[in-house]
């Protein structure tokens, strides 16, 4: 089961698709930052990690995420080393009607600078 963590105010989160993990408390909740093309940022449930199919015929909407700081990949992940992200910089995320993953591919979070 992957995590991630996040920036909230001045401190971070880590999560996964069950929620906020157990030693973290935060106000958020397990959500995460999306961008809006019309106005502020609004927080959306966060419901996992989705690998991205170049191929695949269903369609999907992209969502720019902000604040995504570590990716873990792996089940223990808090003792493993993640994939550190910048903060100047947005994930790529898939919206479904319940929530947002987190796109992956090749196992890796879609990553990109963001435009100012």
């Amino acid at each position: 089961m992957s995590k991630i963590r996040i920036r909230y105010h001045y401190g971070s989160v880590v999560m996964d698709e069950h929620g906020v993990l157990e030693n973290h408390k935060a106000i958020c909740g397990a959500t995460v930052e999306v961008l809006s093309k019309y106005g502020p940022p609004i927080r959306l449930p966060y419901l996992g990690v989705r690998n991205f199919e170049r191929e695949s015929l269903l369609p999907v909407q992209f969502v720019k995420i902000k604040g995504i700081i570590t990716y873990f990949p792996e089940s223990n992940s808090l003792f493993t080393k993640g994939i550190d992200l910048r903060l100047d910089h947005y994930c790529v995320g898939i919206f479904d009607c319940n929530g947002i993953f987190l796109a992956l591919d090749d196992d890796r979070p879609m990553s990109y600078p963001l435009s100012k």
